[in-house]
């Protein structure tokens, strides 16, 4: 990993956590809230690469979730956020333009895991969650994701525009 690629990722860690923590809508039925995280991940993801998605998108989310009182969700968060931005550098990785099919299915399927593994962390992390407390939290995940995607999406339109050649080591 060279310099420039380290810092990189070092800003979009920051970034993750800014966004995270800038908006909270907290979700209803305990546990959790809905922000702008997602958005950062997918971008650095995208620009980046998997390792630098998943690093900027476990840590950032995790420091977060540990800076706004919500400590017990920093470990399963670390963990899924992880995942995402892996799953999605990993299906951007060889992508020519940043906006493409690609980019936006492993987007869609770093989403899905998210739905899935929150909704099986809920049962470790809130005592006496129920079913309908976890179907209500997967629907706010849903709107969630849309908002990283929608976001993400309008900066990589964006960068495909300007014609931003430059590869943030998207190839390792």
């Amino acid at each position: 990993m060279n310099t420039k690629k380290i810092t990189y990722t070092a800003v979009f860690t920051a970034l993750v956590f800014v966004l995270t923590t800038f908006v909270q809508i907290p979700m209803p039925l305990g546990g959790g809230y809905i922000n702008l995280g997602e958005a950062g991940i997918y971008i650095c993801a995208g620009l980046c690469g998997p390792f630098a998605g998943a690093f900027a998108g476990g840590v950032g989310s995790a420091l977060a979730d540990l800076s706004t009182g919500y400590a017990f969700w920093a470990l399963p968060t670390l963990i899924i956020k992880c995942c995402e931005g892996l799953i999605v550098g990993l299906f951007a990785k060889n992508a020519i333009r940043y906006f493409n099919g690609k980019t936006n299915i492993g987007m869609i399927i770093a989403g899905i895991f998210m739905i899935l593994a929150y909704f099986g962390a809920r049962f470790i992390v809130v005592s006496g969650n129920t079913l309908e407390a976890s179907v209500v939290a997967a629907g706010m995940n849903v709107i969630q994701i849309a908002a990283g995607i929608i976001c993400a999406d309008f900066v990589f339109i964006a960068l495909n525009r300007m014609h931003f050649k430059v590869k943030i080591g998207r190839a390792s």
